[in-house]
């Protein structure tokens, strides 16, 4: 009899096994860009307000010859486009970074336009209220690429990635007031080793020190740099480039860990010249994560600032990778974590290609971002990545 029950358990913890639903990443394609009033080419990826709407930019297109564009999104539903950008205008143009949100209020950059043509700071209330916060002016800096981030002393952070005294790129400080500082302005290498033209977000540690990442640095692969709210400069690591395992050209901002190291990507070299991940401890200790080596499973070219959600894990996008169009993935905490391809771009260009701006954790579970080409009309979309079951034989 004893026999009898364990066989008919064991038979039907195979059953309930067989039957237990399998979990994947499935992605919607929600809107695809074309040449019409919307704009075209989202290279920033998306942000959530509180009120559940998701705004972004698009580096170019709009209404009437327009040179990009400010807009918000309700899944469902079209983008609403709140603001358009003209070449050549004082107010700005060709917006290439995401939006920083503050309550009902978002912040951002143009790449061109202001006077004279170097890009602005601007912001944008969620009823579309616009204004011009700066212009560049060269000397403290122009072409800002880096998104903004806020500060714990309520001011806004950025980096120009070319201007300043030596050509080489700027960071900045800008206070409520709107009274507009340069930090640092970089130097060349024979000046010193602090590498040039910053592209990605700056980090506030809890220390109070801002992180970031630039080209350039000893041997011309790229750094990592602290500054403080005040303007001191440190620079932390530099990258040897080749096929050194840490990688090369990081071209985007760091993601802190629970412990308050930091995580970034390498979008070249490695062992495989694929890019790398990266980790870095507050100090400047660094050690390689993982190694990207443009196959299907691990894709290359990672270009999008990481983030980490409540499970730990940091999430992030690739531009490369077999089939060609990119990739999501997901690298568990720590030197040995896992790594996890969530989603492959196929190469028919359908579903997006190259997404290039941080994905963004919205309120509903789901993954948000953008992809800068593909779609119905090959000019970017917008997609969700949501995690759904299903059985094996459905």
């Amino acid at each position: 009899m004893t026999r009898h029950l364990l066989a008919l358990a064991l038979a039907l913890a195979s059953t309930l096994a067989q039957a237990a639903p399998i979990s994947y990443w499935k992605l919607d394609l929600l809107h695809s860009f074309d040449d019409g009033p919307g704009g075209h080419h989202p290279h920033g990826g998306l942000v959530e307000s509180p009120a559940g709407v998701f705004w972004g930019t698009t580096n170019d297109g709009g209404a009437d010859g327009g040179a990009g564009t400010v807009y918000k999104f309700v899944p469902g539903s079209a983008p609403v486009v709140m603001r358009t950008f003209y070449a050549d205008n004082e107010l700005g143009a060709h917006p290439s970074a995401g939006l920083l949100a503050d309550g009902s209020m978002f912040y951002g950059t143009t790449s061109q336009g202001g006077y004279p043509d170097m890009g602005t700071v601007f912001r944008i209330s969620a009823d579309g209220q616009f204004a011009m916060m700066h212009e560049m002016d060269g000397l403290d800096g122009r072409r800002p690429y880096a998104p903004l981030a806020r500060g714990a002393d309520g001011a806004l952070y950025g980096g120009n990635f070319y201007g300043g005294a030596n050509d080489l790129g700027t960071l900045f400080r800008m206070d409520a007031s709107g009274a507009f500082t340069v930090l640092h302005a970089f130097q060349p290498l024979r000046s010193g080793n602090d590498g040039a033209h910053p592209e990605g977000r700056l980090v506030q540690h809890k220390n109070g020190f801002f992180y970031g990442t630039s080209l350039g640095g000893i041997h011309g692969a790229g750094s990592v740099f602290r500054i403080s709210p005040t303007g001191a400069f440190t620079s932390l690591h530099s990258f040897q480039g080749g096929s050194s395992a840490n990688g090369c050209e990081p071209r985007t901002g760091l993601a802190l860990d629970a412990a308050g190291n930091f995580v970034g990507t390498n979008r070249l070299c490695g062992s495989a010249n694929g890019g790398t991940l990266f980790s870095l401890t507050a100090s400047g200790t660094a050690g390689l994560m993982h190694t990207f080596d443009n196959s299907v499973v691990y894709g290359s070219d990672p270009s999008g600032d990481l983030i980490r959600r409540s499970d730990g894990r940091f999430y992030g996008v690739t531009r490369g990778g077999s089939p060609g169009c990119g990739s999501v993935y997901a690298k568990s905490p720590g030197l040995s974590g896992t790594y996890t391809r969530l989603f492959s771009f196929p190469v028919d260009r359908s579903k997006g290609c190259f997404p290039r701006g941080r994905l963004t954790s919205a309120a509903d579970g789901a993954l948000y971002g953008t992809t800068e080409l593909g779609g119905a009309f090959d000019k970017g979309t917008i997609f969700r990545l949501r995690k759904v079951s299903n059985y094996p034989d459905h």
